[in-house]
């Protein structure tokens, strides 16, 4: 599955962050539509929603989303700022919303 989908295979090796929470929303044809959050995860904080592979033929949503997160994870071993805003707010990360469009090269 991750085989046919590199920013599937990207995805399932950041949720191995420990600052990183995930789970499965679902599953569509087999294939998990994975939430991501990163920073406060109790009470009620500041949101922000990234959502990225909406139209399944246009990857380059879920990618962005996919590297940003990653650089996001590289600066919190160093980045005092970053840890610091996290702290008081969420960011919620869905870089993979139509997972069959994105399997199948679709737009729906």
């Amino acid at each position: 599955m991750s085989r046919l989908l590199p920013e599937l295979a990207q995805l399932e090796r950041l949720i191995e962050h420990p600052a990183l929470r995930h789970r499965v929303l679902t599953t569509v044809d087999d294939l998990p539509l994975y939430e991501l959050e990163l920073g406060q995860a109790d009470g009620i904080v500041p949101t922000v929603v990234l959502v990225g592979g909406i139209h399944g033929n246009e990857r380059i949503g879920s990618q962005i989303l996919l590297a940003w997160l990653e650089h996001l994870l590289g600066r919190l071993a160093w980045d005092s700022q970053l840890n610091a805003l996290l702290e008081q707010v969420r960011v919620v990360f869905l870089p993979m919303v139509n997972i069959t469009g994105l399997h199948q090269g679709t737009r729906c």
